[in-house]
């Protein structure tokens, strides 16, 4: 059986862990993190991830363990790294993380291995890293050691089913490490898309750069047709309703610690930086148009105002860069008294839902959770007084800001939605 090494057991490195263990590889994870180290020794998610439990109970003991020891990299064919690439407190890109890495697998490096590249990075950083490996050991890049940047391409929550069968990116930094890169992902039984290095770094960046900007798109025009006194979702559904060059997604929080970093790795290598740097400054502002649009309509000073859903995204448990913060600071510097609830997240569900809408007088749904989508509605049918901002569309009034007795008399037949 090979052996691999995946260091950073986040939620990328660790269900890969899993799908590399379930396949037949000897996994170690390394992570700094004693207390996830103990949790995935004892066969616990850390986190919430789909399949998840299951998989990771029948690997662990078996062909997984974790550890925050680097030593086991000396025995390993195959080298993951999987750890965070933030960017600072000005936006620059820091790969200090990375570095550290790379410093602690410095002793135990051997002819023959190769390093796999997980974590998005700027363009350029595979072949730097290929370097630094030289410098350390002494050994020639893609002769006597490999590396290879092979992105990443799942969402949370589907992680263990998207790695199984998205196509993965293989960049190698020559041919001999692109064969040896893609020996893994062939006997996981994954379709490979061979190309250079810096080609599956762009790629991967644009792939999320991509998307960024059809939610920032998406958020302007929510805008646009709340300043005309129009209705988004109703346009939304003109426009994309059998054409087959519709597509306009719909508004909300666009947030999380991919999507809001990932541009500032590209901005200082292109002379046109408006287009990213506009998409980042729309969806960062778009809880700012929100509590202003709500405050516009009704005061929020001495208002129980609840914010649903302290998530980044639906369906998961993961709060980094969540939008959900700022718009309790918005809310909170306007004088509301906020309360905060995710059904997904311990420190915010100690009160249900049902609960949390009757103390409220002002509902911000953050998240679309499917509690809410499942739920909210009828909950909100029953509080006639309350003012909703459902940037979503979670309760299908296709409204922006509406109130609860809309929903009472959708319910009622007295309107239809």
């Amino acid at each position: 059986m090979r052996k691999v090494v995946v260091i950073g057991l986040g939620r990328v490195g660790l269900p890969l862990a899993c799908v590399l263990a379930d396949s037949g590889f000897t996994v170690v994870g390394i992570d700094a993190d004693v207390r996830r180290v103990e949790f995935v020794n004892n066969g616990i998610p850390p986190f919430l991830e789909n399949n998840m439990p299951e998989l990771l109970s029948k690997v662990t003991g078996r062909n997984l363990t974790a550890t925050t020891s680097y030593e086991s990299v000396q025995s390993s064919d195959y080298v993951i790294i999987t750890v965070g690439t933030p960017v600072d407190d000005n936006l620059n890109p820091v790969l200090s993380d990375l570095n550290r890495v790379l410093d602690q697998i410095g002793p135990y490096f051997r002819n023959g291995q190769t390093v796999i590249l997980r974590s998005t990075v700027s363009p350029g950083t595979t072949a730097q890293i290929a370097k630094t490996l030289a410098q350390m050991s002494g050994k020639t890049p893609d002769k006597d050691f490999f590396v290879a940047f092979c992105p990443e391409r799942i969402a949370e929550g589907k992680s263990i089913e998207e790695i199984r069968t998205i196509p993965q990116i293989i960049g190698g930094i020559g041919p001999e490490s692109v064969r040896k890169a893609k020996e893994v992902f062939d006997i996981l039984g994954i379709e490979t898309l061979v190309a250079d290095a810096l080609s599956s770094e762009l790629a991967k960046l644009f792939s999320n750069m991509y998307r960024y900007i059809n939610f920032a798109i998406a958020n302007e025009f929510m805008m646009i047709c709340s300043q005309f006194g129009s209705n988004y979702e109703q346009v939304r559904y003109l426009v994309n309703y059998n054409y087959q060059r519709g597509g306009l997604m719909g508004a909300g929080l666009t947030a999380g610690p991919c999507l809001y970093k990932d541009g500032f790795f590209l901005l200082d290598h292109v002379p046109f930086t408006d287009l990213i740097g506009t998409s980042w400054r729309i969806n960062e502002n778009t809880p700012n148009f929100l509590v202003n649009l709500v405050q516009s309509i009704s005061p929020i000073e001495d208002k129980a105002v609840a914010i649903l859903g302290m998530a980044f995204k639906a369906n998961i448990d993961d709060t980094r860069q969540s939008l959900s913060f700022r718009l309790k600071k918005l809310v909170e510097a306007r004088g509301g008294r906020v309360l905060l609830h995710d059904p997904l997240i311990a420190k915010y569900a100690s009160r249900n839902l049902k609960e949390i809408v009757s103390e409220a007088d002002i509902v911000m749904i953050a998240a679309p959770h499917n509690e809410y989508r499942n739920n909210l509605r009828g909950i909100l049918a029953q509080n006639n007084s309350i003012l909703v901002c459902d940037v979503w569309n979670i309760c299908g009034a296709g409204q922006l800001v509406f109130e609860a007795s809309f929903l009472a008399q959708a319910a009622e037949g007295r309107i239809v939605i």
